[in-house]
């Protein structure tokens, strides 16, 4: 009933309108193997990180089948690190920077549901898909959004188009994946070279968590942002 509400008062012509908060009811359970309906447990269309979850509440271990049930996979741009996780600039970088040029589509890493498509700040225009292993993924800095919250989405599957939105120095596709709204390293489940997945399993710790310490350079004064936009920085860096 709350689809077909949005869908009548939705114009083409106003793409952050009523479906941008739209909360859909949660699809009834239980998901024999979709373990994202175990872990969450409520939907919010608006906030990247809903849960506030502290790392220390999390249990010891936990197994995550990633590739589960056919489960498909896909890199979400087939581009460079320019980079990585951890602290850059003084700041939590909670994600990783892929290189890529305006317009280059960007797809979903794995099946799942959109919960959040939108403008943040930071982000710019940012989508997040929460997969059906337990995993979420974002996607920030696009030019354009494909998809709306509550459309169910296959791997490889579009979801926007790359750009240099919100807190940008130039086109690149931010990218994250979290654990009930806890950031850890990409590069802990793929390979960027190669674009796949170091294995079908993920073992969650605290440890997964954890942000590399700065090195003593982060902490200098900041150049003017237009040395930042030089591309021969960002390859670099």
């Amino acid at each position: 009933h709350f689809h077909l509400a949005a869908n009548s008062l939705y114009h083409a012509n106003d793409s952050d309108g009523i479906l941008s908060v739209w909360t859909p009811d949660p699809v009834p359970g239980p998901h024999p193997g979709y373990q994202m309906w175990d872990m969450y447990a409520y939907w919010d269309t608006f906030a990247i990180n809903p849960y506030q979850m502290a790392v220390g509440s999390l249990p010891d271990s936990l197994m995550l089948h990633i590739l589960h049930m056919d489960c498909g996979f896909s890199m979400p741009i087939a581009g460079a690190l320019t980079s990585g996780f951890g602290y850059r600039w003084g700041r939590q970088h909670k994600g990783i920077d892929l290189d890529l040029n305006t317009g280059d589509t960007v797809v979903s890493m794995f099946d799942g549901v959109v919960r959040v498509s939108g403008y943040h700040s930071g982000y710019g225009n940012v989508v997040l898909v929460r997969h059906h292993n337990g995993l979420e993924t974002v996607y920030g800095h696009l030019s354009r959004r494909y998809v709306k919250p509550g459309d169910m989405i296959y791997a490889g599957q579009p979801v926007g188009l790359g750009g240099s939105t919100g807190r940008s120095t130039g086109p690149h596709l931010h990218f994250e994946t979290r654990f009930m709204g806890l950031a850890f390293d990409p590069q802990r489940i793929i390979n960027i070279d190669s674009g796949e997945l170091y294995d079908e399993y993920l073992t969650i710790t605290r440890v997964l968590f954890e942000m590399p310490a700065p090195p003593p350079s982060a902490y200098k004064t900041r150049k003017p942002a237009s040395y930042y936009r030089r591309s021969q920085y960002r390859h670099k860096h």
